[in-house]
């Protein structure tokens, strides 16, 4: 799939964690306080961006579960691919299985680190046919400003 079929015209900010994140076309998308959602235009797919409580991605491996299960039911993680560096951030991705309001669901998340905060990039729903799309959402990820680099007093 190419670029230029998922993305939307302006990419969306997500001011309090400093990662910017372009929606595919034709999603709506809300901003509700530190939270982004976004929706398929079938309904069969959310994407939502959350806050982590979980800052240092290596910490992160350990808590997939648990920063999944703030929206999917008993989540199960199916298949873990690791730490990646995109765009100059860190990623942790892992895919799954739970419930989401009794419905049995698929979830793709993507724990994403290296900017102000790290959030959690999480798509669930009938996945079979988004998930290239998702992916390509995870991979356009970037970074609003650099990390102010931490100086010796």
């Amino acid at each position: 799939m190419c670029a230029s079929a998922l993305v939307s015209a302006e990419p969306v900010i997500h001011e309090e964690s400093g990662i910017e994140i372009q929606f595919p076309e034709g999603w709506d998308y809300l901003v509700q306080g530190s939270s982004l959602a976004s929706t398929s235009p079938d309904q069969s797919v959310h994407l939502l961006v959350l806050l982590s409580e979980q800052q240092v991605v290596e910490y992160f491996t350990d808590a997939i579960a648990q920063e999944v299960s703030q929206i999917i039911e008993l989540p199960e993680v199916l298949v873990e691919q690791g730490l990646i560096e995109v765009n100059e951030l860190l990623q942790f991705r892992a895919e799954g299985a739970g419930l989401y309001q009794g419905e049995i669901v698929d979830w793709s998340m993507a724990f994403v680190a290296g900017a102000r905060k790290s959030v959690i990039v999480l798509a669930f729903g009938q996945l079979e046919e988004e998930r290239p799309v998702v992916e390509e959402v995870f991979d356009m990820i970037v970074m609003t400003e650099p990390q102010p680099e931490e100086t010796v007093d």
